[in-house]
């Protein structure tokens, strides 16, 4: 069948596809730990899943307890308190008054609460959600949507509520309390309500030397709490009626917040403490594999969850054996660098290695590394107390010499050697084996680049920059910028950032300060690409000129110490063991070209190893999605049996979403 000349101009018009290649920054994807590194708080069960959240806004969600997938809770800056499944829907609280519902637990609405109070539980009782927090703050709602709030002062002052819980037509909540105006000592408080406006504090005890009570629950008849002493001892309380409590000895020390299903009671609290109770009176500690901190626990389909600090998650069918559900190292990261076909992570005590920044192995072979760079075919390492080490793989690791005990806090490469700075003198080296002290600076120094045939240092130098040209010889120049954490060098310029600033300069002597778009504390910045890429507090930032700036992700995580560029992409390292990668970069498609009668054949280029998505469309709005596409090489060709009768199709590469 021979093909008109309509079909034949709408196959010339498919020449100029759609790539998204231009949004890779907006796109980051945990890599490390999996399925993400952020502190949980909280964890509860309903409506057949399981749903856990932290801070940085994280919400995660799981149907078996195993396989766990990361939400958009809309909240990214906010920490996320606590989270239970109440009157057929999910409610979860936080930072700077947040309240967050979902049905499913994959969408989320968030809610005005008329505070800027932290709020750290919620419950539902006598036809009324209830949420408490910081300063007596109590913000109800009849429908989960609209919040009233109301301020409560009740017994001594000040009080603090942590949790709450309903039963029995009433409303219990638990926290510490401030004597004296606020000025005074701390004391756990009780306090009891029927409508959550009027609250009552509870003389639980009268020894007064106990400094908060951490979590409440009710079960088997019965209001059971934990409170910690000033010597950090641990209590359980148990109330029939919330009013009259009894205190008996925990078997640990430290907070501890309490849980309760039809498997009996389970407390957690910090170094790994997990503690279970048929009747909330005797308890029992349980071995559980991990030191972490943990915070919160549920009970759901025949299963324990908990869930604490640096992602740790952990399920147990019994109490008695657990497994740990989050994979990947936790340990803090420092710098990254990409040489060689690979990125290479270095932190406090651990080194990551990975072929494609997706995938990361890990090297227990360095200790107390701060930032790594790329050279001369070899990495280069440092850290505290004058640490260096090299490397071709990132695996197997040379410690040379090194003139200096002072902590080193970067290096980089120039055009004939290695340069380290930090708290002492500047070292060089122009092999990364042989080091020796350079000029003296006076100063202390967060980082240093190269580029335009120089040298330029930065730190906290009361508005100083210092420049060299062969790395051994300094000058400090006066430009009025105060407090650079970290400097890159690219097109032809260098860029420095700070507590939410950027500078910028091509000589390293002449400095301008550019719009920000973020206040984040900025601590690391690269160059790869065609763009900057800076990074730090819950924040990354990318410009193509180093003066005008994109936030491209306004957080999610922590702190982030490290980003660099390789293969397409640029991946960030931080604490907790976090790795992000962004989207694949370079992403390009074309040539489209008919192959024979109804079919047409096209080309996607990018990194090699990357998963694409290939959509097709005919009017550049509805987009359906043809085919899954892994390139093996640099081009690689997909086939489109495109029915004759369509007199127009449009093509895009698009990466999967993170």
């Amino acid at each position: 069948m021979k093909m008109g000349l309509p079909q034949v101009i709408a196959l010339l018009s498919c020449l100029l596809p759609i790539c998204r290649g231009a949004d890779s920054l907006d796109q980051w994807t945990w890599r490390n730990p999996l399925p993400q590194g952020n502190d949980l708080s909280d964890v509860c069960y309903g409506n057949g899943k399981f749903v856990a959240v932290g801070i940085s806004g994280t919400i995660l969600t799981s149907d078996d307890g195993a396989t766990w997938t990361l939400r958009n809770s809309g909240a990214r800056n906010e920490g996320l308190n606590a989270v239970a499944y109440l009157n057929g829907r999910f409610v979860v609280v936080g930072t700077g008054g947040t309240i967050l519902t979902s049905s499913d637990g994959v969408t989320w609405t968030s809610h005005y609460t008329g505070t800027s109070d932290w709020l750290w539980s919620v419950t539902y009782g006598s036809g009324q959600f209830v949420a408490v927090g910081d300063s007596g703050t109590v913000v109800t709602s009849a429908d989960g949507a609209v919040w009233s709030k109301y301020g409560v002062a009740p017994g001594l002052d000040h009080p603090f509520f942590e949790a709450v819980t309903f039963a029995n037509g009433q409303f219990v909540g638990v926290g510490s309390s401030l004597g004296l105006g606020g000025t005074g000592p701390i004391y756990g408080g009780i306090w009891t309500s029927t409508d959550a406006v009027i609250w009552t504090a509870r003389d639980w005890w009268s020894g007064g030397a106990t400094s908060d009570v951490s979590g409440i629950a009710y079960g088997a008849g019965k209001f059971v709490a934990a409170a910690v002493e000033v010597n950090l001892n641990t209590e359980f309380l148990t109330s029939a009626d919330g009013i009259n409590w009894t205190v008996t000895a925990a078997p640990t020390t430290y907070g501890l917040k309490v849980s309760y299903s039809d498997a009996g009671f389970l407390a957690v609290g910090t170094s790994g403490r997990v503690l279970t109770s048929e009747d909330g009176i005797g308890w029992s500690q349980q071995v559980v594999g991990t030191l972490e901190n943990l915070y919160g626990a549920a009970h759901g389909n025949g299963l324990f969850v908990v869930v604490g600090s640096r992602g740790t998650i952990l399920t147990s069918i019994d109490s008695v054996i657990w497994n740990r559900r989050n994979t990947g190292a936790t340990d803090n990261l420092g710098g990254i660098a990409y040489g060689n076909g690979r990125f290479i992570a270095v932190g406090g005590s651990v080194t990551l290695t990975s072929p494609d920044g997706a995938t990361w192995s890990r090297q227990n072979v360095l200790t107390n590394m701060s930032r790594v760079c790329f050279g001369v075919g070899r990495f280069v390492a440092v850290g505290n107390r004058g640490a260096i080490a090299t490397s071709l793989d990132g695996k197997t690791w040379t410690l040379p010499n090194s003139p200096t005990t002072s902590g080193l806090a970067a290096v980089t490469r120039g055009d004939l050697r290695f340069v380290e700075v930090g708290d002492g003198i500047p070292i060089n080296s122009v092999d990364g084996y042989n080091w020796a002290l350079s000029g003296s600076t006076g100063y202390s120094l967060n980082d240093v680049a190269f580029g335009n045939g120089q040298f330029v240092a930065v730190g906290y130098l009361q508005g100083w920059i210092l420049t060299s040209p062969d790395g051994v010889t300094w000058t400090s120049h006066y430009a009025g910028i105060l407090g650079l954490e970290a400097i890159a060098f690219g097109n032809g310029q260098f860029v420095g950032v700070g507590f939410g600033v950027f500078w910028t300069s091509t000589d390293g002597t002449n400095w301008t300060m550019p719009a920000s778009p973020t206040k984040a504390r900025l601590t690391t910045v690269a160059f790869g690409g065609g763009q900057f890429v800076a990074a730090g507090f819950g924040a990354i930032v990318s410009s193509a000129d180093g003066v005008n700036w994109v936030l491209r992700r306004d957080g999610g995580f922590y702190a982030m110490g490290g980003v660099a560029y390789g293969n397409g992409t640029f991946v960030t390292s931080g604490t907790s063991g976090s790795i992000l990668q962004s989207g694949p970069f370079n992403l390009r498609m074309g040539p489209i070209q008919l192959v024979s009668v109804g079919l047409v054949q096209g080309t996607v280029t990018g990194p090699i190893g990357q998963n694409y998505i290939v959509e097709v469309s005919t009017n550049m709005i509805n987009w359906t999605a043809l085919t899954n596409l892994i390139t093996t090489n640099a081009n690689t060709q997909f086939l489109d049996p495109q029915p004759a009768s369509l007199r127009r199709r449009f093509y895009r590469a698009v990466a999967p979403p993170p």
